[in-house]
């Protein structure tokens, strides 16, 4: 672990001089199967151009979001949506989702239920033994006169009615909120994690996902589980979020911008929490 770290700590301070000399910052390259040729070089262009947005507006609202919370005390539901809902907002901005898509997503879904409503009373025996057709005969042949009392009618209706957007809905699935409507979050209050979880979140800015990764691994073991858990909900919300965005980009045989950008923000993720040496404790 040690030598990785400092192999990988070299290449920050590679990548760092190469932006002091106003120079781009090296990214590793999307690997993905693809056609080569043109076809191959226009769908790496696409998948890189995913790769980069995610790495500069959706990794650092997440990493913003958690890092708001570093206490242990959870995140609530309402930063979790006021976080998507800028997210889809710049996305778009920046001409990835279409805002009827947006809107679409975010309006409230029709639901229907049924209830039982009065409409009127009618008379009927008091008595349930006087009840029926064949009683009813039978009280009339013999003269008897049953006690008559009025009895309320019901009728079944449907109901249509708002109920949660397909955002909230989505969210639910995504990230597991406890009774107080919070996901849990790490406890950073440890100078250690604390450093540890800033370098990497640098590093994963930067590309460098091996060094991003060594510091996710030398967090403390319970640290690393509620990152990898938190984050993991996050990458399926955004997915989520992301298959909203259906009217741009899309040619035949191709990937929509919001499918490559679902699928982008999920790969830096993994790397950063793939597991390689055992975790320290």
């Amino acid at each position: 672990m040690a030598k990785t770290f400092a192999e990988n700590a070299k290449k920050l301070r590679e990548q760092q001089e190469r932006l002091a000399k106003g120079a781009e910052p090296e990214v590793e390259k999307v690997q993905s199967e693809r056609p080569s040729g043109l076809g191959g070089l226009v769908e790496g262009t696409k998948d890189l151009s995913a790769k980069m947005y995610a790495q500069e507006t959706i990794v650092p609202a997440i990493d913003s979001l958690i890092d708001r919370h570093k206490d242990g005390q959870g995140i609530s539901k309402e930063e979790v949506e006021k976080t998507f809902k800028g997210i889809m907002e710049k996305m778009v901005s920046d001409n990835v989702m279409t805002k009827e898509e947006m809107d679409d997503y975010l309006k409230p879904q029709k639901v229907q239920t049924t209830e039982r409503v009065k409409t009127g009373t009618k008379m009927v025996p008091e008595k349930v033994e006087d009840r029926g057709v064949i009683n009813q005969i039978g009280n009339f042949v013999s003269g008897k006169k049953p006690k008559m009392v009025e009895e309320p009618v019901y009728e079944t209706r449907k109901v249509i009615s708002d109920g949660p957007s397909k955002f909230k809905q989505d969210m639910d699935k995504s990230l597991q909120f406890n009774d107080k409507g919070k996901v849990d979050a790490p406890n950073l209050k440890s100078l250690k994690d604390k450093l540890l979880n800033s370098i990497g979140k640098v590093c994963t800015s930067l590309g460098l996902d091996g060094i991003a990764k060594s510091c996710r691994q030398s967090m403390s073991l319970d640290n690393q589980e509620k990152l990898n858990k938190v984050e993991s909900g996050m990458v399926k919300m955004t997915h989520e979020v992301t298959k909203q965005a259906k009217g741009i980009g899309q040619e035949v045989g191709s990937k929509t911008k919001g499918e490559r950008l679902g699928e982008q923000t999920q790969n830096i993720v993994a790397k950063r929490q793939k597991s390689g040496d055992s975790p320290s404790r």
